[in-house]
């Protein structure tokens, strides 16, 4: 079999997850310790100003954009992919749950919003998982052995990084919520970022694997 219809998705796949990953790099990050920064310093009228909530709510709005164009991206690859296997299906649904999700989580109430985001973590993590999934299928099917094993080391440093993200997420919370602690907050948040970032490269260079073993097979046949 060719899988073209995969070779396509994960070709989309692939674009929205680079977008994902550069929301995560000049937005996310940036924008909370922008937050924190603030807190730090109350009490500088000039920095005040400078990071004034006006700053963090346009880079909050500009992140909820990018990711929710990052979900759409990443759907449409994963919808025109499961033509060859079911598993990006359910990936599909899964990111379509995520981005009603998302967009509640613009408009509530903040104790609830960050029970969401833990939702929202996880449900991405289960359609990263379905993604993999298929690769893994698709691979096995072209009898790709190097591949398939690849895909799942991947699927095992997903799983510790997502675990981990939620993890410092919960933390973060619980440290910004105390002055005394803000350090070890900005701290937690460089450590998740690390350890997220680096996640994301172990993703984003296996479906660029994928992409060039299935385009070899349109090549081929």
């Amino acid at each position: 079999m060719r899988f073209s219809n995969a070779y396509k998705g994960i070709k989309i796949i692939f674009v929205g997850e680079i977008i994902g990953v550069l929301l995560m790099v000049c937005l996310e990050f940036p924008s909370t310790l922008l937050q924190i920064a603030g807190s730090l310093f109350s009490d500088s009228e000039m920095l005040e100003l400078a990071l004034s909530s006006v700053v963090t709510k346009l880079m909050t709005y500009a992140s909820q954009f990018f990711e929710l164009l990052s979900f759409a991206v990443i759907m449409i690859g994963a919808i025109i992919a499961s033509k060859d296997e079911k598993k990006f299906r359910e990936a599909a649904i899964v990111i379509a749950i995520t981005i009603i999700g998302s967009m509640v989580n613009m408009f509530i109430d903040i104790d609830i919003n960050m029970i969401l985001e833990i939702v929202i973590g996880v449900l991405d993590l289960w359609a990263v998982v379905a993604v993999l999934q298929g690769c893994i299928n698709i691979s096995d099917l072209c009898k790709e052995e190097d591949i398939s094993e690849k895909g799942v080391k991947t699927f095992k440093i997903l799983v510790f990084a997502y675990t981990a993200s939620i993890i410092f997420t919960l933390s973060t919370q619980f440290f910004m919520s105390r002055a005394s602690f803000l350090v070890i907050s900005v701290i937690i948040i460089i450590m998740g970022a690390i350890v997220q970032i680096t996640a994301y490269v172990f993703y984003i260079v296996h479906l660029s694997r994928m992409k060039k073993m299935l385009k070899v097979k349109q090549l081929q046949e």
